[in-house]
């Protein structure tokens, strides 16, 4: 079993993979917070036929709105905090863009 510790933020962040057990350290590209959009921006790396689920922490005041991912089929559930996203296959390079509507704030 593997564990995972983060800091945690008053952002949405990437929490982990399950692709790589380093948890993203090798998979993920880049990672971030785009303010004016209020998307979390992740690429990740390609060259893996099958696919593997990435865990997004959404803060209490964030929810998730919407959902764009280039590269592989996806699909998603929420279980607040947690967005989980799965995707299909990683074979080529996959950007991902998740927005997210403040409640307050």
């Amino acid at each position: 079993m593997l564990l995972c510790v983060r800091e945690q933020k008053e952002i949405p962040q990437l929490l982990s993979t399950d692709i790589h057990f380093t948890q993203g350290a090798v998979e993920i590209l880049n990672a971030g917070w785009d303010r004016k959009s209020s998307s979390l921006l992740i690429s990740l790396r390609g060259g893996r036929r099958w696919g593997g689920r990435l865990f997004i922490y959404s803060p209490p005041d964030f929810i998730p709105s919407s959902v764009a991912c280039h590269g592989t089929d996806y699909s998603y559930t929420w279980r607040p905090p947690i967005l989980t996203l799965n995707l299909s296959s990683l074979e080529d390079v996959v950007t991902v863009a998740v927005g997210f509507w403040r409640s307050r704030g």
